[in-house]
């Protein structure tokens, strides 16, 4: 109990420590906090006050996490986002009605990580490596970032949490996988590239527990997805810039910026994140241009996406692709590489292959930034641990 104490302290300490108030633009944070504060209990639409959503972009950001959006009548239909985190944003604000919006959700956040820090903790028997885990995960300050970064980001970690926790404790699910399959939809309507990750975790609990359940949950998760209504327009914007992560003959960065410019270059139309999030009719040709471009480039040289692709998977067992700094970008790919190598030589099959499947959604085309890993970062904390405490034991035996 003291233990557990402390580590909230510390854990709390640390995050204040490290608060920023730092957050996504309000171009793309602002309309979950606006469509939170007009949620109507007869529709599950996102419905946002324009004005109020340009009155909070001219803040600073001590005063955007302050802020509270009021309920409105001057309301109009959003539809550009994945849905999720509306629902996140609806409980933060209604819990801590007291906070401001983006402090309510960085609150929520902040709680959520130590509790399944501490829970995660007490399945570790030795100490060794409940400090390795503190270190590499708990009070590591690339995860605390993330914790006090209210956005969805965050909540990519919770079906690489739940892995973990069963990865772990060697308990039973049992009948529990239903309720798993549940959770692994909340997760996947606030951010879907954890979907190959969902089926990855009912496929592990069919090789260790019951394939019939294992295939009912499959189902179950699936007709929840289908069942929800998406407004997705493909990741062609993604996949074209990712082509930017390293250098190519096409003159394309990585930045949202060189898909704009070549829109406009193509189409003789200014195109923007507020404006394509806006303009149906616009988002669907901007997306259709970039659409033909990257099959095209595909066709130019599909070594080039290859590469790159190869190159993004290696990435991903590393602590992330820093976007303009060469020497760092190389650094994790080795270091990826090294930690590769080091899971299958300590015989850290699950983790090896957990830990590339929570990434392989976006990996085969863009950059491992560390946003789009956060939830990588529980499995390759594990994973370390597990290669120290796998080395240990050798040099024990050996001697």
């Amino acid at each position: 109990m003291i233990k557990n104490i402390l580590i909230v302290l510390c854990t709390s300490l640390m995050l204040y420590l490290m608060n920023f108030h730092q957050t996504q633009s309000s171009v793309w944070v602002a309309p979950y906090l606006s469509a939170a504060s007009n949620f109507n209990f007869s529709s599950l639409t996102m419905y946002i006050d324009q004005s109020q959503i340009d009155y909070f972009s001219q803040l600073t950001r001590e005063e955007q996490f302050k802020f509270n959006f009021e309920k409105s009548e001057n309301i109009v239909q959003y539809e550009y986002l994945a849905i999720g985190f509306y629902f996140i944003a609806i409980i933060a604000t209604k819990i801590f009605f007291f906070l401001g919006d983006l402090e309510s959700i960085q609150l929520l956040q902040q709680l959520i990580h130590i509790g399944i820090s501490i829970l995660i903790l007490n399945q570790f028997s030795i100490n060794r490596n409940k400090l390795l885990f503190l270190f590499f995960y708990t009070l590591n300050p690339i995860i605390l970032y993330f914790v006090n970064f209210p956005y969805y980001y965050f909540w990519q970690f919770l079906p690489a949490a739940i892995f973990i926790y069963y990865y772990l404790s060697n308990k039973k699910i049992g009948n529990i996988i239903f309720l798993m399959a549940f959770v692994m939809f909340i997760a996947y309507i606030i951010r879907p590239t954890i979907l190959f990750f969902a089926l990855f975790f009912f496929i592990w609990f069919a090789i260790k527990e019951n394939l019939k359940k294992s295939i009912v949950a499959i189902i179950f998760f699936l007709w929840l997805i289908n069942c929800f209504q998406s407004y997705s327009f493909g990741p062609w914007h993604t996949m074209y810039i990712g082509i930017g992560a390293y250098n190519n003959d096409f003159d394309i960065k990585l930045s949202d910026t060189s898909g704009f410019d070549y829109f406009n270059s193509i189409q003789d139309k200014i195109i923007n994140s507020s404006l394509i999030s806006d303009d149906d009719e616009l988002k669907h040709d901007y997306y259709d241009v970039l659409k033909d471009r990257y099959l095209q480039i595909i066709q130019l040289n599909p070594l080039l996406i290859i590469k790159n692709g190869v190159l993004n998977i290696i990435g991903s067992y590393g602590f992330g692709y820093k976007p303009e700094n060469t020497i760092l970008i190389y650094t994790n790919i080795l270091c990826g590489l090294i930690f590769m190598i080091m899971l299958l030589y300590c015989k850290q099959y699950t983790l090896f292959f957990a830990i590339g499947i929570s990434s392989i959604s976006f990996t085969p085309y863009y950059p491992p930034i560390s946003a789009y890993m956060y939830g990588s970062y529980i499995l390759i904390a594990i994973g370390i641990i597990n290669i120290i405490h796998y080395v240990i034991i050798k040099r024990g035996n050996d001697a």
